[in-house]
This record gives structure tokens, sequence and C-alpha cells, in this order.
């Protein structure tokens, strides 16, 4: 118990917003490395000539902060890394987003420290737009640099209008057209198993006798797949089994007749909620793949 108790004081300790560090030297921006701070810096400039970027998607930009005096053999302890934003539109492009940084009040002020960056990963976006920095500028990384993020300037007018995101009207209308499709296709099975409790009722009345335990718990297994997900792709090819076996049966004359309308209501709700689920889910694909 006293395990426990310890182990949710430090969960919600560890939560715990951390409050702003302010007038920090961007000499000292290593002390924040893994925390999650905002930041206001004491000195240093973006120093967007000596920008770097990887080669992998997403495509990671980043430029090195400076202090006065800076000389290339002094390592680099601040990165500022490209946000999207509604002047930037897309790190995809950095024209804009250079452009914005040169734009910055200066020193920066309420900069966003990335806790996980580590330019030291090899193959991750960071560890690839510093070395490609250090690579094209001959600049070296404090190996325990800080990246930060920071805001467009309220006042910055963009040289020209950001890239247009592409449409994605496409992948809306095949959701709506599933949506639609599927509640239509709801909609014709809840009204064919009423049908077929009609009808059942009327055989059974007829030939006097109830259909089988197994017909019965086939149609109520396929009619409730949903509630069973997901083990819908079990339960729907069980009780089709189980139906086509009980048809036979009534062929051979081993099976109460009044069977029938269960068995085929059975086939028909497993066949249906597999070819929803699996045309649901393959048009779900193709709208994340657009997207």
């Amino acid at each position: 118990m006293r395990l426990l108790l310890l182990l949710l004081v430090l969960t919600f300790a560890g939560c715990k917003k951390q409050p702003p560090v302010q007038d920090l030297p961007v000499a000292s921006a290593p002390s924040l490395h893994g925390s999650s701070s905002l930041v206001s810096f004491r000195d240093g400039a973006p120093r967007t000539d000596l920008h770097g970027q990887s080669d992998r998607k997403p495509v990671y930009h980043v430029v090195p902060v400076v202090p006065d005096g800076w000389a290339k053999e002094q390592p680099i302890t601040l990165w500022v890394m490209c946000q999207d934003g509604p002047k930037v539109g897309r790190c995809d492009d950095p024209t804009l987003w250079l452009e914005s940084l040169s734009a910055q009040p200066l020193p920066l002020q309420n900069a966003k420290v990335i806790p996980h960056g580590d330019a030291t990963k090899p193959n991750t976006g960071w560890h690839g737009s510093v070395r490609d920095a250090e690579t094209r500028h001959g600049i070296r990384s404090d190996p325990r640099a800080v990246f930060v993020t920071v805001e467009e300037p309220a006042a910055w007018t963009p040289s020209h209008a950001p890239p247009t995101p592409p449409p994605t009207q496409g992948p809306v209308v095949l959701v709506i057209v599933t949506i639609v499709v599927t509640i239509l296709v709801m909609i014709a099975m809840i009204g064919g198993n009423v049908f077929a409790v009609i009808r059942y009722e009327a055989d059974r009345k007829k030939q006097g006798a109830p259909a089988s335990r197994r017909a019965l718990g086939a149609w109520a297994a396929a009619a409730l797949c949903p509630m069973i997900w997901p083990t819908i792709f079990f339960v729907s090819p069980v009780a089709i089994v189980l139906s086509i076996l009980e048809l036979r049966a009534i062929r051979g004359g081993t099976a109460p007749a009044a069977s029938r309308i269960p068995a085929v209501a059975a086939i028909v709700n497993g066949v249906g909620w597999v070819l929803l689920v699996v045309g649901g889910g393959g048009i779900a694909l193709l709208a994340m793949s657009g997207s």
C-alpha cells in the first residue's frame, strides 16, 4: 500500500506543470535538457544562415541560436525548430519560417522546450537536421543541446501566402458515403430480422414445433455480432456453418422444418456484418491514406 501511494505521489509530482524559466543565458540552455518548460532568454539570436534540415519525412528544420560574440569553434547549445502556424503554413517549405525567425523580437521570449529532442540519437529527425547544419556550415552541437519552438511574431507580415494544404474532400466524401451506406444496410438488416421473426412465428405454429437450439443460437449470435466485437470474424463463420448444417439436416428430415427461417437469417446476418466491417475498414484506410 505504501509503495502504491509513493508511486501515485511521484506520478502527480512528475505531471505538475513546470514554472516558466526567465532570463536564461543561451549558454545555460543545456540545463533545460529533458524539461518541458517555457523559457525566456537573456541573450542570443537565431542564425538563419546556418539552417539545417533532415532528409526524411517528416522534414525537420533547425536553426542555431547563439549569443553575441559567438565563434564557430564554440558548440551550439540551443536550436530552434520549425513549427506550423497560420502564417508559416507547413514546415515542408521552410522559406516563410526562416523569414518569421528573422522578424522575431530578440532575445527569444516564451520559447517552448521540446523535452524529447535529442540530437545524439542516430536515424532521427533531430540528429539528421543537426548533422546537416554541422556538415554544411562547419559548426558543432553540444551533446546536451536543447530544442525549442517559438510562436510566429504577431506583427510579422509574410512576404507571400503560405502553401495551401492538399484538398481532403475526397476522403471526407468517402467517410460520409460509408456512414450513410452502413446506416442503410443496418436498417435493412433490422427490418429483415423483424420480418424473419414474424415468418418464424408463423412457421412454428404451422409446423407445431419450434426450431432447433442450433438454428436459434446461430441466428442470435449472428444478429448480435457487433456486440461481440472483436470476435465477429469468428462468430459469423461459426453461425454460418451451423446454419448450413441445419439446412442440410432439414433437407434430410432430421431437423424441424421451422429451423429454415432462423438458419437463413443467421447466414444473411453473418455475411452482412463481415461485409460491413471489411468494406468500412477498407474505405477508412483509403480515407486515412488520402488525408
